[in-house]
């Protein structure tokens, strides 16, 4: 598996960690060669202790990103979408909602999760319709 991080991502050097043969961080700074001139790195001093969770830690599994929140309000009374939206806004901010909205950044399936909640708590029980879906490496900081 040959995997090239986002720029500025930061790698882990601790190969004695027990997580370090499925962590994204660790599998791409043992993938570093020459021609990485500058990379960033975890600070050493961050490791957790034995027997705790490491907070850094990124699964080597691909999650699945929906994309693309145009039409999800399209077969929703008028009323229900309203609060629904008012609610996602709330939650997000205008700008990430509208982000969400035209395809410019994923949702992750934390995002998918609270997504459907707020449907769920407005009572809207069908699946969130996204425009697509794709599957990638969780590269979050």
């Amino acid at each position: 598996m040959n995997l090239t991080p986002p720029e500025q991502y930061k790698l882990c050097a601790n190969s004695a960690c027990k997580k370090s043969g499925n962590c994204l961080r660790q599998i791409c700074y043992r993938q570093l060669t020459k021609n990485d001139i500058g990379i960033y790195v975890l600070n050493p001093l961050l490791f957790p202790k034995k027997n705790e969770d490491c907070p850094y830690f990124r699964t080597d599994k691909k999650i699945k990103l929906a994309w693309g929140t145009k039409n999800i309000l399209d077969d929703i009374p008028n009323k229900k979408a309203a609060e629904i939206k008012k609610e996602l806004l709330i939650k997000y901010g205008r700008t990430k909602y509208y982000q969400f909205y035209r395809c410019e950044k994923p949702l992750f399936p934390s995002d998918q999760q609270i997504f459907t909640k707020i449907f769920q708590k407005n009572g809207i029980e069908a699946e969130v319709k996204y425009e697509k879906f794709t599957e990638d490496y969780d590269w979050s900081y």
